[in-house]
């Protein structure tokens, strides 16, 4: 359900964020870019775990003074695997199935037609 995952990317770093300490900004910019989303494959992104090497930094033409790097971070992410039995809320119900709500995420639809077999909406 919970796993950690090693990623990289490119990001950019605005340059009004360049007088602290530069390990801190990157983990910064890549909390606000990933945390709290959905990545493709992957499941719900729920914090940036580590940050592991940053490339040099290097500045594109017209770039308006962002700073671009390269990196590679763990992250922490949820992802149940199919079948698996969790504990949630029940936020809504209607004729096409349940919401339900884990408390950090609350996105999870579980269509009708899928419910166990007996079940009432």
């Amino acid at each position: 359900m919970f796993y950690s995952v090693l990623a990289e990317d490119t990001i950019q770093v605005p340059c009004w964020m360049l007088g602290t300490e530069w390990s801190q900004v990157l983990l910064d910019v890549l909390h606000k870019k990933l945390s709290n989303k959905v990545l493709e494959n992957e499941g719900l992104c729920l914090a940036v775990q580590q940050l592991l090497r940053a490339d040099e930094p290097y500045i594109f033409p017209g770039s308006k003074g962002k700073v671009t790097c390269s990196v590679q971070f763990t992250m922490v992410m949820f992802r149940p695997v199919l079948d698996q039995v969790i504990i949630a809320v029940v936020h809504s119900t209607d004729a096409s199935g349940i919401a339900l709500s884990l408390g950090f995420f609350s996105d999870i639809f579980v269509p009708g037609d899928m419910l166990p077999e007996g079940s009432i909406l």
